[in-house]
């Protein structure tokens, strides 16, 4: 019914126009050349405004097309980075219940332990790395700086790298002294993360999109 209505109407405004124009009359002389000279430079004329108009979307599309590209990068840089800011989370985490579980760690266990936290912390380190990187770019190229959206990020992950290293300090024999200033250390870290209530993978996938969420809808924006 609509696109009848939409039909019908522009009949009538075709019908219209053709009886507005049918009584116009056009002075055919305004359509005469008076020499090649004149019919070039009317060509000319057409062909530079094609020219500015080409240019200019032909700039569009490639500012378009870097943004997307810029943010793409970024974006995918960003999912990698959540998941080792989770993986940190896990090992602060662990970390906190085996001190608070009290038991003994060995020299083995001690070994594992310390192999397999570090490998967390070096590579959230390091694709935080590649972040602060992009984000140097972003801020050149869209004299919009999105590093300020990512210091809750950051500063979550290092407060979990924090904890982390302070419990190995705190299992190795070597400093009586340092083992006791790490644990009162711990039991801050525990307060701080207590306070964000997180209490498993789920709540902290969850935490750790709310931190990025600014950033991810500014990327989604220039990916459109």
């Amino acid at each position: 019914m609509l696109r009848d209505r939409i039909v019908l109407i522009g009949c009538v405004m075709l019908f219209f126009s053709g009886v507005v124009w049918s009584g116009l009359t056009i002075n055919i002389k305004f359509l005469k050349v008076e020499s090649l000279h004149d019919l070039f430079e009317i060509f000319g004329a057409i062909a530079t405004v094609v020219a500015v108009y080409i240019a200019s979307t032909w700039k569009k599309q490639l500012g378009s097309t870097r943004d997307y590209e810029l943010a793409r990068k970024t974006a995918v840089a960003i999912v990698k980075y959540k998941e080792s800011v989770i993986g940190v989370w896990e090992a602060a985490s662990d970390c906190l219940l085996q001190e608070k579980s009290g038991e003994t760690v060995d020299a083995r266990m001690r070994e594992v332990l310390t192999t397999l936290f570090n490998s967390r912390l070096e590579l959230a380190q390091q694709r935080r790395s590649e972040i602060q990187e992009l984000v140097v770019e972003c801020r050149a190229i869209w004299r919009d700086a999105i590093d300020k959206d990512l210091a809750k990020a950051f500063a979550f992950e290092y407060l979990c790298s924090s904890c982390t290293k302070t419990y190995l300090l705190m299992i190795r024999p070597d400093n009586a002294v340092n083992s006791i200033v790490a644990r009162y250390s711990l039991v801050k870290f525990r307060e701080k993360l207590s306070e964000e209530k997180i209490n498993n993978r789920d709540d902290a996938e969850l935490y750790v999109d709310r931190l990025f969420s600014t950033v991810d809808n500014k990327l989604d924006a220039k990916m459109r």
